[in-house]
Formats: structure tokens, C-alpha cells, sequence
């Protein structure tokens, strides 16, 4: 065998050479794997190398991978940069993971999606001294799995939703997620007005898997408009790789750190009804994939908007028939081929005596009238079903659930499909019920008796409350009467003793003045008797207040401020006596026709005798309201007697806390002259007074013993308005 050995000189070996290394350059530049090594010392990287196919993966060259020590962490994108060191640490440790697919930032922008498996090497000894990955760029099988993942949750989303603004929210969290988007913007065209509006939108958080939700419209919602108006007029998506180059694009609307995005028409093939905006933080090379994938998912919300409106028209339509068939007075009713209900309207489903029409659906006649009867309306319904031929006008007896019998004029005629299949029937029922029968008859006279039975026994009850009323009012009468009585007796006594008292007065305080004597007992019955006659005065004033019954002048007023003005002038009997005062006042409480001076005088007369009620000291507590009388009020019930139902009331509360009120005396206190006190301490005839003001007052006052001691005493007046 003859060998032949052929030499080259040193420039053909140079070219040689040079034309092999630059197919190995185009070789690698067309190869979309690289391998990187890592170097260990003392178990922890030291040096990497990134072989020539990097720049194809990730835009940056060997060189500058080898320049910049820290390039290769910077280039993982943010939210994976965890799972690589969590990587890095497995292999450190000893381990030999799984490969990972995570996401790489293109120094051309955009972001690549990468498989990096690792290979450890270790020394004789065991110790691992450097490991090598190969780095896969996977991109185009992620964003297909993404795009699908994507579409599926879509329609997960899109088909249980009863609305589109139900399901919108997690739809745009899937776009956002999956396809990488850091803002959303849906916005949809109305139905009446025919103008976009604002629906919902998505916002990614910084730095984040999640986002949140932008229900409320942004603040300019002008902003953007040349580019959605484009979109809905031309139907065609539109993207944008920066929008600083783009007139009016996100302006006003989107914070400065979006940059670029995309516009895309939501279609339901017919018309454009509404679109969607998506924005990222960084500006975005042409991409025709994720375009297509957006403008997919655009058809699919709008095909889903699109068979609503179809769906809501369809219900709209179903509405109005359903109301005029509902509202028409005769009974019409649709059945299947074996005489089951599918529908009835409402003055059937009275006649069936049932409320709601799905207890009808699927059942029979049978399941509503006699044997009988049921037989006979299904021997009809066959009839028709098997010749096609309608029957018109038959005078059926009918008897309700009620077990009344009406007779209607009823007809049916076959329901066909498309293809001539009878397939059911419709009826329709005109009551004819010309007479009734006499057991019908016996049951509405039994019925109108009894109903006449129970308004005797209402009346009679009425009769019995009347009676006590009138009781009560008669004994109010002989009350008034003897009130009457006292105050001519008060008006004739009152003129003819008043003036000889002050003479009587005058008489003493001139003897008392001119007579100088030692004596003790002299000067003290001069004393005792001045103030005898005082007291005898004051009994003549109270008795001619008892019988002035028209010098009032009454007007719209404030029982509070009555009220304060009587504690303010008791303020320093208060004091004396040591008795506190605990006050509240309804903030809110209505006027109340009065004569101020006569509410002041029988609220200082309620006030002095609390005081005289607690010789040592106690507590006065004073309270006003403002109720209806509406029949709950039981502790009141005595005190709304002569005021009607729903009238509007005022109440003011005094209570002591004394010894109270002895029961064999509370039916007397209102009496003229009764008093429990001791002689010379009152004349009997304050409460009397009290009681005939406040009844000139048209209001009404009670007296009675608190819990667990002192005395209770309520005043209400009918307020104003």
C-alpha cells in the first residue's frame, strides 16, 4: 500500500485554518446552546467561562461575560435569581439537581426563557472542583406552553362567569402573570351610548408575582384615546415598542415607568366591542407571536361578550312574552308529547293553586285534579298530539285544588318543530262559570258567616275597651267637676278675705313698729302672727291661680328651657338642702305650645317638693324625651291615656330619691288641700294647681313611687307640628 503524504505551506496552513474557524464562528452563531464552566476554590466559584454560543442565548459575547464577573447574575431575571442560587447552593453542597428552566434579560431587550443543567466534576479525591452547564434556550416552547396555560385559564375563567365583570379580574391576573405584563387596561363599549368606558384593569407590584386590581376609572380617561379609537374603528391590533415615540399614548393614564404595550380589539367576529390595553415597564422589539396570542384572547372575551348580549337580548325577548302571557286573565299552559306541564302561565298556576310555576314543570294533571277529570283532559291532549288536528272551543268542567267547580272554554292546538314533529301542545282556557253548585254556595254563606262571626267578636271586644274608657272618662268628669267646684268656691273665698289680710298685715307691721316693749312673748306673737297671715295669703294666691283658667298666652316653646329656668332659680335651695341634681335633657326635643310663666311656676312647685322630701339631702333627677304613643309604652300607659294613637309627645321625668309616697295616698294627691306634710309647711292645693295648668296645656300628668325609693312623677304635652 502506497502512502502519499501531501504538505502545505505555512499560508495555506494560515487560511486553512482561518476559513475553518470562521465556519465554527457561524456554526455557533447559529447553535442556540452554550456551556459555561465554573471554577471551585476551597469549595466556592471562583473564575467562569462562558463558551462563544451566549451571545446567541443572551446578546452578551464570551468576552464580556469574562470582563464583568457579576454579568451572568444580572442577566437572570429578578423573580428567578432565588431559584438559580438555590441551584447553585444544591451543587455546592454535593448534589446534582434537576435541570431548571428559568428567565434570562436579552441585552436587546426582552426576556428569554433558558433550561441550564448542570454537570459537577470532582478530583480523585472526591472533591468537587468545578461543575459545567449547558444552557438551552427553550423560549419558544415556554411561550407556547405559557400562551396555552394562558388561553386555558381564560376560558376557565370566562365559563362559570355569570358576567364579564366577574371574570375579568382573574383574567387579566392570568395575562399579567403568564405573559409577563405589568399593567392592564380593559375598557368596553356601552350598549346606550356607544363610547368606550373603563371597566376594570390589573397592576403587577413592583418586584412581584402578584398584583392588584384597579377597579376605579384612571384619572384621564382622554388619555390613550387616539390609539383605542383606532383600534375599534380599524378592529386591528396595534403595538407599541415605546410610547414616548407614539403622539398621545398612555399619556395622562399610565405612570412614567410604562413603557411599552399593545392595544387589542376584543371581537366577537361581527363587531368590536371594547378593548384591552397592556403595558410593560420596558420598551418591547416588534413582536408579531405575542400579538397574535393577545388579539386570540381579545376574540375569545369578545365572543364571550358578544353571546351575552345575544344571551341578554334572548332574555329581554323571553321577559316580554313572559309578562304579556302572565298577564293575561285566561289560562294558557304548554305541554310535552306525554301531557307534562313545560309551562304555565300565572292565572293557570292559580286555578292549580300553586305559587311557583317549577312545582308544575314535569308533572301532570293527575298530580292536580281528580282521576277523573285528569283522564279526561289527557284522553283530549293524545287526541291532538296524534292527529295534528287542533280542538277548539270544548266546555270542560274544571275543579280547583280549592274544590270549587268552574267550567272553562278551552282550546288546544299541536306544537310543532322545525322539521313538522308534533312534539306537545299549547292550551288556552277562558273561565265560562255561569252558575255554581249549591255545596259551592253553602261554602261561601258558611264562609261570610264565619267571617261576620269573627268581626261580632272583634266588635264585642271594642265595646268592652270602649266601656272602660268611658269609665275612666267619666271618672276624669266627676275629677273636673270637683276641680270646678273648688276653683268657685277658690274665686269667691279668695276676694273676700285677701283684702282684710292685708289690712290685718299692715296693722301688725305698724304695731310691730311702734310698740317698744321687753317683753319676750309679746314679740314673738306679733311674730307668729305675721306669719300666719302670710301663710293665709298664699293660700288666697293659689286658690285664685286655681280658678284663672284664660289668662294664658300660649306659644311655641322649648320644655328644656323651661325647665332650666325652674333650676336655676332653685339653685341656692338646692345647695341648702344638699341635694344633687342629675340632668338630661333630650338634645332633639320638639316645641310645645305653652305659656312659659305657667310651665316655670308647676315645675318649681314639682322641684320644692322633691327638696322638702329629702330633709336630709339626696338626689333629684330630672329627664325629658320625646316618643309616639303607639300602644308599647306600657310604663306610660296611665299618662297617654287622653292622647291618641301616633300622636308625637313630650315627657319630662322628675324623681327623688325621699321616702316615697304612701300607696293608701297616692289617689289623693291631685286632691285640693291634701298634703302630707306638717302644718304650716304647705297649703295642700300645689298639685292641684299643677295638674289644672298642664290640663290647660292639653297635657296630662301621673304621680307614683320610684324603685327602689322616693317618689316618680311624669308630665307629657302633645308637641307641635
Amino acid at each position: 500500500m502506497k502512502t502519499e503524504i501531501v504538505t502545505a505551506t505555512g499560508p495555506e496552513i494560515a487560511q486553512a485554518l482561518g476559513e475553518s474557524e470562521q465556519r465554527y464562528q457561524r456554526l455557533l452563531s447559529a447553535v442556540t446552546d452554550y456551556i459555561y464552566s465554573v471554577n471551585l476554590v476551597n469549595g466556592r466559584p471562583n473564575t467562569t467561562s462562558h463558551g462563544p454560543g451566549c451571545e446567541a442565548v443572551t446578546g452578551y459575547t464570551s468576552a464580556e461575560f469574562a470582563a464583568d464577573p457579576y454579568l451572568w447574575y444580572r442577566v437572570i431575571h429578578e423573580e428567578d435569581r432565588a431559584l438559580v442560587l438555590a441551584q447553585v447552593e444544591k451543587i455546592l453542597a454535593g448534589e446534582t439537581p434537576q435541570p431548571l428552566e428559568h428567565r434570562l434579560l436579552h441585552k436587546q431587550g426582552g426576556v428569554r426563557w433558558i433550561s441550564n443543567t448542570t454537570i459537577p466534576h470532582r478530583d480523585n479525591r472526591g472533591r468537587l472542583i468545578s461543575y459545567d452547564g449547558l444552557i438551552s434556550d427553550i423560549t419558544g416552547r415556554k411561550r407556547a406552553e405559557l400562551f396555552v396555560a394562558t388561553e386555558h385559564a381564560v376560558l376557565a375563567s370566562l365559563a362559570p362567569a355569570p358576567t364579564l365583570t366577574a371574570a375579568l379580574p382573574a383574567i387579566l391576573q392570568s395575562i399579567g402573570i403568564n405573559l409577563t405584563w405589568d399593567l392592564m387596561l380593559c375598557w368596553l363599549v356601552d350598549v346606550k351610548s356607544k363610547k368606550l368606558a373603563y371597566k376594570v384593569g390589573w397592576q403587577r407590584l413592583a418586584a412581584s408575582t402578584t398584583g392588584t386590581v384597579l377597579t376605579t376609572q384612571p384619572s384621564s380617561s382622554n388619555s390613550s384615546a387616539v390609539l383605542r379609537v383606532r383600534v375599534i374603528t380599524e378592529g386591528d391590533a396595534v403595538w407599541i415598542s415605546d410610547r414616548a415615540a407614539v403622539s398621545d399614548a398612555g399619556k395622562g393614564i399610565l405612570p412614567d415607568t410604562m413603557v411599552g404595550g399593545a392595544v387589542v380589539p376584543l371581537c366577537d367576529g361581527r363587531q368590536v366591542l371594547g378593548v384591552l390595553e397592556v403595558w410593560s415597564r420596558e420598551a418591547l422589539p416588534p413582536d408579531e407571536e405575542m400579538l397574535r396570542e393577545l388579539s386570540s384572547i381579545g376574540a375569545q372575551i369578545g365572543q364571550f361578550i358578544g353571546r351575552k348580549i345575544v344571551e341578554h337580548d334572548r332574555d329581554e325577548e323571553q321577559r316580554l312574552l313572559r309578562t304579556v302571557v302572565d298577564n293575561l286573565p285566561d289560562s294558557i299552559f304548554v305541554k310535552d308529547a306525554e301531557s307534562r306541564f313545560a309551562l304555565v302561565n300565572a292565572a293557570h298556576l292559580r286555578l292549580l293553586g300553586v305559587a311557583d310555576g317549577r312545582e308544575v314543570c314535569g308533572k301532570t294533571d293527575f298530580d292536580f285534579f281528580p282521576k277523573e277529570l285528569a283522564m279526561l283532559y289527557h284522553d283530549d291532549d293524545q287526541s291532538v298530539c296524534r292527529s295534528a288536528q287542533p280542538l277548539l272551543n270544548r266546555e270542560e268542567q274544571v275543579v280547583d285544588r280549592g274544590g270549587n267547580q268552574r267550567w272553562y272554554l278551552t282550546t288546544k292546538v299541536p306544537l310543532k318543530d322545525t322539521e313538522g314533529n308534533t312534539t306537545g301542545l299549547v292550551g288556552i282556557g277562558r273561565d265560562i262559570t255561569e252558575r255554581k253548585q249549591a255545596a259551592e254556595r253553602l261554602a261561601r254563606v258558611y264562609s261570610r258567616l264565619a267571617r261576620k262571626g269573627d268581626i261580632l267578636k272583634r266588635m264585642v271586644q271594642e265595646l268592652k275597651s270602649s266601656k272602660k274608657q268611658l269609665e275612666a272618662t267619666q271618672m276624669q268628669l266627676i275629677q273636673a267637676a270637683k276641680l270646678e267646684s273648688v276653683g268657685t268656691l277658690a274665686a269667691g273665698v279668695a276676694h273676700e278675705v285677701k283684702n282684710p289680710l292685708q289690712t290685718i298685715l299692715l296693722g301688725l307691721r305698724y304695731v310691730s313698729r311702734s310698740l317698744v316693749s321687753t317683753d319676750e312673748n309679746i314679740v314673738q306673737t306679733l311674730a307668729d302672727m305675721r306669719e300666719a297671715i302670710k301663710r293665709a295669703d298664699a293660700i288666697i294666691r293659689e286658690l285664685l291661680a286655681l280658678s284663672a283658667v284664660s289668662e294664658f298666652h300660649r306659644e311655641p316653646g322649648s320644655l328644656n328651657a323651661v325647665i332650666e329656668g325652674a333650676l336655676m332659680l332653685m339653685r341656692n335651695q338646692f345647695v341648702a338642702a344638699k341635694v344633687n341634681v342629675k340632668c338630661e335633657l333630650c338634645s332633639s326635643l320638639p316645641p310645645v305650645m305653652m305659656d312659659h310663666g305657667k310651665l316655670q311656676q308647676i315645675f318649681l312647685n314639682f322641684f320644692l317638693n322633691a327638696v322638702q322630701a329629702m330633709p336630709d339631702g339626696g338626689t333629684l333627677s330630672v329627664t325629658t324625651s320625646s316618643t309616639r304613643k303607639n300602644g308599647h309604652h306600657q310604663q306610660y300607659a296611665s299618662l297617654f291615656q287622653r292622647f291618641q294613637r301616633g300622636d308625637r309627645l313630650v315627657v319630662a321625668e322628675v324623681q327623688d330619691t325621699g321616702k316615697g309616697i304612701a300607696d293608701a295616698d297616692l289617689p289623693r294627691v291631685f286632691d285640693p288641700f291634701f298634703t302630707t306634710k306638717a302644718v304650716g309647711e304647705g297649703t295642700g292645693l300645689g298639685l292641684t294647681v299643677a295638674q289644672k295648668i298642664v290640663e290647660l296645656h292639653g297635657g296630662a300628668v301621673t304621680i307614683g313611687n320610684a324603685v327602689p325609693r322616693g317618689a316618680h312623677l311624669a308630665v307629657a304635652f302633645k308637641a307641635e307640628g
